[in-house]
């Protein structure tokens, strides 16, 4: 099972909306409380938990004692992987190599769902142990054996704001520190939001469960960071406009002599231009610099622009033509530009109860650095997110057969066709070749 609470600071695993798309909810952390699971990752529990409900009041009572995959040297933990597969020699080399044991509880109050103002709060504890001592890593250098994490949240909701904040501490057997988190969403009217994000990770501050936004607190570590986004619908059901800004900030310098700064600006405008064709614009631009010392010397400044501009045309209810096109600047020692344009192609056929979708795509960039990421969806419930770099041609096909209404069969299949050899993927799998090739066949069968 996976925990959620507050604005994830301890424990996280809700879905938060993508910034491009809604840029105002792009800071909500979506908190399912208690649920099941069987996605397998470290952040899931493996155990027992009971919930306890009297009137307004909660209480919470969780186990668990599960293995996971981890490098052990010399008995001790070396590093801990968060993924379940185990295909090569070096995955099951690292197969339930470690094992933690959690225990701890939670004691919530909450207002009657039909208040006018919702109020919520709760708070945790915890407490991590594992069967050999961990050293960590750089950006969270827990070191030990037991790790104790406590936490309280609040909740306030009305009809036009939502306001989340949350204090979190952290002890293990080298380091104490607190880590704080505060949200908050307004939506005055029904075409206009804001949202406001602040976050303190300190360094050393280990959280392995927790989650903010949508992205892992531990990767998080050693920032402060602040996010406003703005959502508009300047025309009514014509256009929607989402803009967001991130600042954050290193606390402590980690690697460098210096403190560094990390930016994120994003701008997206959305219009119907009439009911069968829409259009989108999207211009983003993250940076990252490092302060200058006291000798006056300064590291280099890295920048990624990225700009897209995609039209869809719907000339009937059966059938969808995309067109999109992405350019990508990198700049730090040199300077790189690349560009993707891609033809979408969707069709259903009621009669034979099928849909097909083709994308073609072309793609050139000089290297990893200006890599575009193309967003593909596959079989039925599942996409991928494939980086194209370099210069060739991608294809993809998917097409689905709907035999009954309980029963569906689908296949998909892909496949990158590049114009000159090249070295691709890396380590024990890298190989020279010209092409990529992938296909996946999919039942579905509902009960």
């Amino acid at each position: 099972y996976a925990l959620a609470f507050g604005n994830g600071l301890l424990f996280g695993g809700g879905l938060a909306s993508a910034k491009a798309l809604h840029a105002a909810s792009g800071v909500e952390e979506r908190s399912f409380g208690l649920r099941g699971t069987v996605n397998g990752t470290t952040k899931d529990l493996r155990g027992a938990a009971i919930e306890l409900a009297d009137g307004l009041g909660h209480l919470l009572l969780f186990a668990s004692d599960r293995p996971f995959d981890a490098k052990v040297v010399n008995d001790t933990i070396d590093s801990i992987y968060s993924s379940t597969h185990h295909r090569t020699e070096s995955e099951l080399a690292v197969e339930n190599a470690a094992s933690a044991e959690v225990l701890g509880a939670r004691a919530e109050i909450a207002t009657a769902d039909t208040a006018d103002l919702y109020l919520k709060a709760g708070v945790t504890g915890c407490e991590l142990r594992f069967d050999h001592p961990y050293i960590g890593t750089k950006s969270a250098p827990f070191i030990g054996s037991q790790l104790g994490l406590a936490g309280a949240d609040a909740l306030a909701m009305s009809g036009e704001w939502t306001a989340i904040a949350e204090a979190a501490h952290s002890v293990n057997d080298t380091s104490a520190q607190t880590a704080l988190l505060l949200s908050t969403i307004f939506n005055p009217e029904k075409n206009v939001a804001f949202s406001l994000n602040y976050r303190h990770i300190p360094y050393r501050f280990e959280s392995p469960f927790g989650e903010i936004s949508g992205t892992a607190a531990s990767s998080l570590s050693n920032l402060d960071g602040y996010y406003i986004g703005v959502e508009l619908s300047p025309i009514p059901d014509r256009l929607r406009v989402n803009a967001y800004s991130q600042f954050e900030t290193e606390l402590v310098p980690l690697g460098d002599l210096f403190g560094k700064q990390k930016y994120d600006y994003l701008a997206s405008a959305s219009y119907r231009a009439t009911n069968a064709l829409d259009l989108k614009a999207t211009v983003r631009d993250q940076e990252n610099a490092s302060t200058v010392s006291d000798n006056g010397t300064v590291t280099l400044q890295g920048q990624t622009l990225n700009m897209q501009i995609e039209a869809a045309y719907h000339p009937g209810s059966d059938a969808t033509l995309r067109t999109r096109f992405d350019h990508i600047h990198y700049s730090l020692v040199t300077k790189e530009d690349g560009w993707q344009a891609s033809e979408e192609v969707r069709i259903k056929i009621p009669s034979i109860r099928s849909d097909l979708t083709v994308t073609t795509t072309r793609f050139q960039t000089p290297s990893t650095n200006s890599a575009i990421t193309s967003y593909e969806t596959g079989s039925p419930g599942t996409a991928a997110l494939n980086s194209l770099d370099g210069l060739g041609w991608r294809i993809a096909a998917r097409g689905t057969f709907h035999a009954w209404r309980a029963f569906a069969l689908s296949a998909y299949i892909a496949g990158t066709v590049y114009d000159l050899p090249r070295t691709i993927g890396s380590g024990a799998t890298a190989y020279n070749g010209t092409s990529t090739f992938n296909a996946t066949v999919q039942i579905d069968v509902k009960l």
